[in-house]
């Protein structure tokens, strides 16, 4: 019975973890299709202010809002990090192919590591350092010059979020043994709600009517990917469902080639190919270490 129960939970993680990177690509292929309709600026606060709207009805106490003094400025690192990983992602994806960007941004797992060494005194194994050399000669590969437009700086925005993602995911761990998931997406929505306003001012145009329905799905849509993520850890371990994440970048590739008609170069799928191994290696190992 409880092998039962353990594969059964491990389904709903990979089910839960396969909605979450759909929902996502979602998201990024809107924000990419809406690019003459609204500012990068507009979109992303609006997504924050719809997620913070909510989160709202969730928090139904005051004790939740609280944070212990030691974890305040974890809590501004989480937030920020979350902020600079979206607005640089969504900002990649109007001047690259969105597989590209989104394989990108998943690169991330490579980084942890290194951060995890700098914060929390992690320990980086031999296994570790063959991952992410694998890993980075694949983003090496992927950031390649482009010679018909400003050399690689939608690869560079892209890499930017994965460094980004990366520091969320470590301070998110970091907050994780103290405050509630609740509390810490709260914060976040919260700060990044008002470190988003005067850019969206200051980058402010009149937002076509076409555009405000797909805005309003890419607030609702990350809030349910964060949510499922959530859920999905809940259920199967980070080495059954990280992995999962580069399933991403085949919705990606599908919007890329439906929507835009777009298709990945050789090159690029080798750096994909590279970046993938590598982050799921770097996986592997980081659960063997916790184990």
């Amino acid at each position: 019975m409880a092998n039962v129960n353990a594969r059964n939970n491990v389904t709903k993680g990979v089910l839960f973890m396969l909605l979450t990177t759909l929902l996502a690509s979602t998201a990024a292929a809107a924000t990419k299709y809406i690019a003459e309709g609204a500012t990068v600026e507009q979109i992303v606060f609006f997504q924050y202010l719809i997620c913070l709207l909510l989160i709202i009805p969730l928090i139904r106490h005051p004790r939740q809002l609280r944070v212990d003094v030691g974890d305040r400025w974890a809590m501004f690192i989480r937030a920020m990090s979350g902020l600079v990983c979206f607005y640089s992602y969504f900002w990649a994806v109007r001047y690259i192919p969105l597989a590209e960007a989104t394989l990108m941004r998943n690169s991330a797992p490579l980084f942890v590591p290194l951060f995890a060494l700098w914060w929390l005194k992690a320990v980086i194994s031999p296994f570790h350092i063959v991952s992410l050399v694998l890993g980075f000669i694949g983003v090496l590969i992927m950031l390649k010059p482009e010679a018909a437009t400003s050399p690689g700086v939608g690869h560079l925005a892209a890499l930017i979020s994965a460094l980004a993602l990366a520091i969320s995911i470590v301070s998110t761990r970091r907050l994780a043994h103290t405050s509630t998931t609740q509390t810490i997406l709260f914060y976040y929505y919260l700060l990044s709600t008002i470190g988003m306003l005067p850019m969206a001012i200051s980058n402010w145009q009149p937002i076509a009517p076409t555009a405000w329905p797909l805005i309003i799905y890419v607030g609702f849509a990350i809030h349910g990917a964060l949510y499922l993520y959530t859920q999905a850890l809940a259920y199967a371990s980070a080495v059954v469902v990280a992995p999962i994440a580069y399933f991403s970048v085949v919705y990606a590739g599908l919007f890329d080639w439906l929507l835009w008609q777009q298709a990945p170069t050789w090159l690029a799928i080798a750096g994909m190919a590279l970046v993938i191994g590598g982050g799921i290696l770097t996986t592997v190992v980081s659960a063997k270490g916790e184990a």
